[in-house]
């Protein structure tokens, strides 16, 4: 730096011709003293403007405080400039004259840590002639003449000083975890600054001193069944350093089912395992029939897994819904009406005898029960039943529906395998459609359609005009229709 000239020269320093490093006195001749130690610069000529500079680099992240004395001498000029090293002008001052040494002192901000920034000092002197009395001795002895002496003035400068100091701190935010396609909002004591996406980072610059919070969301959502977690997202500092915010996949679990309670549903960490169930396990069914003891029975759950028992557990490496099915028991019901026709048809036997009626032998084949499922796929609900094989489709079909107690704005058909009966099959017998014992159908629901609107006529009796049914007068010929 050399700011205090000390070394005699412009060591350090960029100075053109005008410029002089004075000493306090030159063979006897006196001078200005320096601000401080033996030498100060001195700037410029009486014609001629002169230049001195100096290049400083400023520490990344830090500030610096310019200082320096100064002295502007009678006419003379001084001014000061601090400029980018492309020649951008980034402050100036221009000093009035001060026959005392005077104090300067500036500080550049931490926004020019890292650049190079360059001090130039330009300066011009002054003279003037001034006739003053001179007393020279002569033959006659000591006389007093006047001459014309010349005055020079001069700006000077010493103790250019230049100190750093760290000013500020960056805070590097970083998100771990969360896919790129995603982003999550940073905070900061706060206030929404920035978006930052997964696998990325953002750096904050402060003033050091400040202390800060950093606050990243709880939840970033990539749909509703899956979404990610930060379970630590606050964190807090006043120095350099990088905070790290790690975000893990959660999926949500659905459980659902028509009867009873299903417990179990939410959101797991990814690999968790997590525990269903539902209880109780049969319920009885709504109305006549569940006062004959029909009810349903939970089979087990379908879906993403396949589970037999009421409760059950899975582990968490993806999204998913399971489903309980029910299934529709009428076996009490059957045994109450089988107990119910074999009282009346003793009673009826009794009748007959009593009568002592002739016997007929009827040659009449009884046909055994069989039995079969109907799954409607819509709700999960299976119908399991003990029917003849005359029943006909059309009779399973209502009996299923208001079984399971399924919506009567549906029309609804049966499937079996790749077989779908038509409405107009409803009339066959299950024997004569094929159905046998075992056989698993699937009730499938349609909505209804609307009836095409038929629009009625008539032709006038006289002329044979087209009317509307109810038109009394024939429009075209205008007599009144029977």
């Amino acid at each position: 730096m050399n700011g205090g000239f000390e070394t005699g020269d412009f060591k350090g320093w960029d100075a053109d011709a005008t410029c002089k490093v004075r000493p306090h006195s030159v063979k006897e001749q006196s001078y200005e003293p320096a601000h401080a130690g033996k030498y100060s610069a001195r700037i410029g000529t009486e014609n001629v403007k002169g230049s001195l500079s100096q290049t400083i680099t400023i520490p990344e992240k830090s500030k610096a405080f310019v200082s320096f004395w100064y002295r502007v001498e009678k006419g003379s000029s001084l001014a000061f400039y601090l400029r980018e090293t492309d020649g951008a002008s980034i402050q100036n001052w221009a000093f009035r004259e001060e026959s005392a040494w005077t104090p300067f002192n500036y500080e550049i901000g931490p926004q020019y840590g890292g650049k190079s920034i360059v001090l130039v000092f330009e300066g011009k002197g002054f003279s003037e002639w001034k006739t003053e009395p001179v007393w020279v001795l002569t033959d006659q002895g000591w006389i007093l003449l006047y001459e014309q002496v010349k005055h020079s003035y001069w700006p000077y400068v010493d103790d250019v000083s230049v100190i750093h100091e760290i000013a500020v701190y960056d805070v590097i935010v970083k998100i771990s975890g969360l896919p790129s396609s995603l982003s999550t909002r940073t905070f900061i004591d706060g206030q929404d600054e920035h978006a930052i996406r997964g696998e990325d980072s953002k750096t904050f610059r402060f003033t050091l001193g400040e202390h800060h919070e950093f606050t990243v969301e709880d939840y970033v959502y990539e749909s509703e069944e899956v979404r990610y977690v930060c379970k630590s997202n606050v964190a807090t500092t006043s120095s350099d350093t990088t905070i790290t915010f790690d975000y893990i996949p959660q999926y949500r679990l659905t459980i659902e089912s028509t009867y009873g309670k299903a417990e179990g549903s939410g959101w797991f960490d990814k690999d968790y395992t997590a525990r269903f169930s539902v209880s109780p396990v049969t319920i009885p069914i709504e109305g006549f029939l569940g006062t004959l003891g029909a009810k349903y029975v939970f089979k087990g759950w379908v879906g993403e897994l396949t589970v037999s028992s009421p409760s059950g557990e899975t582990k968490m490496d993806f999204p998913k819904r399971v489903t309980a099915v029910w299934e529709a028991d009428y076996s009490n019901v059957y045994m109450l009406l089988g107990g119910l026709v074999a009282a009346i048809a003793g009673v009826s036997s009794f009748i007959v005898f009593r009568r002592k009626t002739k016997p007929q032998k009827v040659a009449r084949e009884v046909k055994p029960k069989m039995e079969i499922k109907v799954l409607d796929k819509d709700s999960g609900k299976l119908a399991r039943l003990e029917v003849q094989p005359n029943h006909t489709l059309g009779s399973l079909v209502e009996t299923v529906v208001t079984g399971l107690k399924l919506p009567q704005d549906f029309q609804y058909t049966l499937k079996l395998e790749q077989r779908e009966f038509a409405e107009e099959e409803f009339s066959m017998t299950l024997e004569s459609a094929g159905i046998k014992a075992g056989d698993l159908l699937e009730l499938i629901s349609k909505s209804k359609e609307t009836p095409e609107k038929i629009e009625e006529f008539k032709h006038c009796f006289n002329c044979g005009e087209k009317l509307p049914s109810d038109a009394e007068y024939c429009s075209r010929c205008g007599e009144k229709q029977e």
